[in-house]
């Protein structure tokens, strides 16, 4: 038996689970952290953005859906120990909790980048060295650590090898983020952020991907299975 809807019956549906119109918080109360705990919660994830042409653009869901709330309070639940970075979506800020659930992709980078003739198989020794200055000094933005000898050059992206280090540490989870100043990371081993059972709980890949499509699926409220399978970027 098929069953179907009309469009307008999903629109709702849609709009109601990403925190729009009647399901979503009145725009009367005042929004404060539990509101946008609530959200995120709701929203599964944050996409982040260098881009901050008006404003970036995690701060944007936000206010589309609650009204003017105090940025500030986005950072202390965004910064804080409730949330981190990962690349979810694109790179985005998600619950502590779901970070577990993406290290087949941590994997899959560390595969992918170890590659024969890759920058990490060329440079071993800089992504040693990279982990014990993190473990000896604690958490470092790549500009603490740089030294005029290996600073970026050139464009916006001409990262130094101090930089790419550090991100590919980051793509494969050996290194996590302890929030931003001015937008730049902070990085860090996950011990000094992550509480241990976070830290240490491992996921099988088809549990971790059946757990993300039913976060998907929540969050979408309705969608194709394209739609449920782009918002943690899952292959079809």
């Amino acid at each position: 038996m098929v069953s179907t809807i009309s469009a307008g019956v999903a629109r709702r549906i849609a709009l109601g689970a990403q925190g729009f119109g009647s399901g979503g918080a009145s725009r009367a109360s005042t929004v404060g952290l539990r509101q946008l705990t609530g959200l995120v919660n709701r929203l599964a994830l944050l996409q982040i953005d260098s881009v901050n042409v008006f404003e970036r653009s995690h701060y944007m869901p936000a206010f589309s859906r609650l009204g003017p709330y105090q940025k500030t309070d986005l950072d202390r639940l965004t910064y804080g120990k409730r949330m981190i970075e990962y690349w979810a979506h694109e790179a985005s800020f998600i619950p502590v909790e779901t970070f577990p659930l993406l290290r087949w992709r941590m994997a899959d980078f560390r595969a992918h980048s170890t590659k024969p003739g890759s920058w990490a198989e060329a440079n071993p020794q800089m992504l040693r060295w990279l982990l014990a200055e993190l473990a000896e000094k604690g958490p470092l933005p790549a500009s603490a650590i740089e030294h005029e000898s290996n600073k970026g050059t050139g464009s916006w992206w001409g990262w130094s090898d101090v930089k790419v280090g550090l991100e590919t540490l980051f793509r494969w989870g050996d290194v996590v983020s302890a929030g931003r100043t001015r937008f730049e990371r902070t990085y860090a081993l996950p011990e000094h952020v992550l509480p241990a059972e976070i830290a240490s709980r491992e996921v099988t890949r088809p549990d971790a991907i059946r757990e993300l499509v039913a976060i998907s699926a929540k969050a979408h409220g309705i969608g194709t299975a394209g739609d449920i399978a782009d918002y943690f970027r899952l292959k079809g």
